[in-house]
């Protein structure tokens, strides 16, 4: 659960920044074969937005229902709605982990910029979803023999 409160403060925090000044670590002189590390190019891009909603709001909402289903999961005193809950949370950051490669090809290839935020919150959605199914498969994972009911936590 820990892992979606960061991944949202690194969505929400830049989101200030757009048409003001860039955020700290947002832009580094070098590149890498005309690929920069600058977030005003990405944050200003035709690529930033799906539809009317930004892709910072919508790694927010990821993020916080993310954590939602976590609590849910965690905290139910229902063997039923953990189970559910836990289905939700794997298909949840199966979608996350699914939608990480579309937006760093958009980054690499099309806007030839990365945004240090979105990297970090690539790497927080990819090891969310491998968290989430280790803990499905693991026959030692507490979470797994709660769900089941073999154990308490």
């Amino acid at each position: 659960m820990g892992r979606a409160p960061l991944a949202a403060l690194l969505a929400v925090y830049p989101s200030y920044y757009v048409g003001r000044r860039a955020p700290p670590y947002c832009a580094y002189q070098g590149g890498y074969e005309g690929l920069k590390v600058n977030c005003i190019d990405v944050l200003s891009s035709a690529y930033s937005r799906l539809y009317s909603l930004s892709l910072d709001m919508l790694a927010t909402l990821w993020s916080s229902l993310d954590i939602c289903v976590s609590l849910v999961m965690c905290l139910s005193p229902w063997a039923l709605v953990r189970r559910a809950a836990h289905a939700a949370s794997v298909a949840w950051s199966s979608i996350g982990a699914a939608f990480v490669p579309y937006l760093v090809y958009l980054e690499v290839f099309r806007i030839r910029a990365i945004r240090v935020y979105c990297t970090t919150t690539h790497v927080m959605i990819l090891a969310n979803f491998w968290v989430v199914l280790y803990e499905s498969v693991s026959r030692g994972s507490s979470l797994r023999a709660l769900l089941v009911g073999t154990r308490s936590m």
